[in-house]
């Protein structure tokens, strides 16, 4: 056999299967030259590889090999996270998600897969301490889908949205007290209170019935000259709406 520098050159393109590669057997008694296939040679390159590389132990610059149309190239770890990115080219939005869609991530560094209801379900669990409302802040912000797109809110715009999306209002004339309801803060926590509830709730604080709350009058300044006293409970004439006497 001549030397291999001489030989005339092979791209990947154009190789076969049945081509042969010289190989130099060291481990046979006789040491010599003998031929392999391509199959082989590349079926035999994870037998040879000894160290297993985990993708918390990968680096930005390590390498790796890639086919380029049949031409055997390297491609760094960034290069090929940042070509993988480049080849989607269509995005998916949340309305057009399905609970069995799967997304890519690291299970202590070993790239596996997740189903979005998957996904979703782990969230819960992953939270190991729980805000209550009395804890929580003004620019304190929460996950909202805004026509399937995921955004945040702060705690005043969400409160704000939730009256924004009330259209229609309520005399008191209308209220049905056995089981309509209002919205309270028990100790920072959200529930909600029928309005037979809360007449008795006042009535365990100093009324009797609800007919012991001043009323009706006009407005705040007619019940502030009607009442004498702070802190006294009026409703008014046209709404029903309680009212306190601040003067």
């Amino acid at each position: 056999m001549g030397k291999i520098s001489a030989m005339t050159a092979l791209t990947g393109a154009n190789a076969a299967v049945g081509d042969l590669v010289p190989v130099v057997d060291v481990s046979a008694t006789t040491s010599g030259s003998k031929s392999m296939t391509l199959p082989e040679l590349f079926a035999a390159i994870p037998v040879v590889i000894t160290t297993e590389l985990t993708g918390s132990g990968a680096a930005a610059t390590d390498e790796y090999l890639i086919s380029d149309a049949g031409v055997m190239k390297t491609i760094s770890v960034l290069e090929s996270a940042n070509a993988l990115w480049a080849g989607v080219t269509t995005t998916m939005t949340g309305s057009g998600a399905d609970a069995t869609d799967e997304l890519l991530f690291s299970d202590a560094g070993v790239s596996k897969t997740i189903t979005l209801a998957e996904f979703f379900a782990t969230w819960p669990a992953a939270i190991t301490t729980e805000l209550t409302g009395s804890g929580a802040a003004a620019a304190d912000e929460y996950l909202i889908s805004d026509g399937g797109v995921p955004k945040t809110i702060t705690v005043p715009e969400s409160v704000a949205a939730q009256f924004a999306a009330v259209t229609t209002s309520m005399l008191g004339s209308d209220v049905v007290p056995a089981t309509d309801e209002i919205i309270v803060s028990d100790g920072g926590v959200p529930k909600t209170m029928t309005f037979d509830e809360l007449i008795s709730a006042v009535a365990l604080n100093g009324f009797a019935t609800l007919g012991d709350i001043a009323g009706p009058y006009a407005d705040q300044a007619a019940a502030a000259t009607a009442i004498t006293g702070t802190g006294k409970l009026w409703y008014q004439t046209t709404t029903g709406l309680l009212g306190i006497t601040l003067t």
